[in-house]
């Protein structure tokens, strides 16, 4: 597998299965193996149906054991991406989005649950411990929900010490951010959204934020609002991050350099107030 001829054989194998498989097009440029810890992937470009970047990736660095995957562990020690722009969207009146036809494309086809047999070889367990991204920008446009989002990361690092989908449960060390910018918009839906009634069963921990250099912006069509936010340098220390029962106890807080402004951009009128007081109390407006 460490041979270059037989790692060019692989990639080209890889995409000509993953772009038959999705009917789109999939391209990698080099594909390394050092068996049996660490996969690099240079140049992936993926194409959404309509021809356009989903994803592209520089460098993708995954350092995972080889041999857990002989029984069913997913286990990443660490993933590192480098300039990785995805785009991800679904326009109205479509429900489905630009990325859906992936999952589709994977998913088992429907059958009769009384006559499928059990499956006897178990589910497969993943785990992560380290993410390091750079130079990431993604998009994410979804006219049917109303929300748009631009997200720009100069350097995100993160090192989780518990990740276990089975019990929902995830814990980071650190959160660092650098060099980052985050746009926000919340416009009117399109469609009415059904209201949550899952409760929120996930147990969420988080020790410490670092942040440098980070703005964020965000507008709420709607209510003709916006917040925008400028962050110097904060740093949170946690003494116990309790998202479920909606508890955060701060251990420590340092905030510098750092602005906000807040707008409320309806203006309201004196004939709007004497309309709106003429229609509470029935009166006809001349």
């Amino acid at each position: 597998l460490q041979f270059p001829k037989t790692q060019t054989y692989l990639a080209h194998k890889a995409t000509a299965y993953l772009s038959g498989k999705i009917k789109s097009k999939v391209e990698l440029g080099s594909l390394s193996i050092a068996f049996p810890k660490t996969v690099v992937l240079d140049e992936l470009y993926i194409e959404d149906l309509h021809k356009d970047t989903l994803l592209y990736s520089h460098s993708l660095n995954i350092d995972i054991n080889l041999w857990d995957l002989l029984s069913n562990k997913i286990a990443i020690n660490s993933i590192d991406a480098n300039q990785l722009t995805a785009h991800l969207h679904g326009e109205f009146p479509d429900t489905n989005y630009n990325y859906s036809f992936i999952a589709d494309a994977f998913s088992s086809p429907k059958a009769d649950t009384a006559q499928k047999p059990k499956d006897s070889t178990g589910g497969w367990q993943f785990s992560i411990k380290h993410i390091k991204l750079q130079n990431i920008y993604l998009t994410y446009n979804d006219t049917l929900g109303g929300t748009i989002a631009n997200i720009k990361l100069g350097e995100l690092e993160t090192t989780l010490d518990a990740f276990d989908l089975d019990n929902k449960k995830f814990h980071a060390e650190t959160i660092k951010l650098l060099n980052s910018a985050v746009g926000l918009v919340q416009n009117k839906p399109r469609k009415k959204q059904k209201p949550n009634t899952q409760p929120f069963d996930y147990d969420i921990g988080l020790d410490k934020i670092d942040f440098t250099n980070v703005k964020a912006s965000y507008i709420d069509g709607e209510q003709s609002t916006n917040l925008d936010v400028d962050l110097g340098t904060l740093l949170v220390e946690m003494k116990k991050l309790d998202i479920k029962n909606e508890r955060i106890d701060i251990k420590s807080l340092a905030l510098k350099s750092t602005s906000a402004f807040y707008v409320f951009n309806k203006i309201v009128t004196a004939d709007t107030v004497v309309q709106k007081i003429n229609q509470k109390a029935g009166v006809k407006n001349e």
